[in-house]
């Protein structure tokens, strides 16, 4: 699981790339930091962008499963 970013935006474009080794990313977000949900149009298992609208102060976190041998960059713009 990644450090969170606060969103000051509406809309975002999201960047995903490494090596995956069998891994999935997913991009979640929260509006307290406490509770997480998946972003649903952004999981991530071979390298690609996405577009995606949420709301201002939402917290962004990008978060790595299965897989070995992963490393992978996640970068919220």
């Amino acid at each position: 699981t990644s450090g969170t970013v606060k969103s000051h935006k509406p809309r975002h474009t999201v960047f995903c790339w490494g090596t995956f080794g069998g891994a999935t990313v997913k991009l979640q977000a929260s509006p307290d930091g406490v509770e997480w949900f998946d972003v649903a149009a952004l999981t991530f298992t071979a390298k690609g962008e996405a577009t995606v609208e949420l709301g201002e102060g939402v917290r962004l976190r990008g978060v790595i499963s299965g897989g070995t041998g992963a490393s992978l960059n996640l970068t919220v713009v």
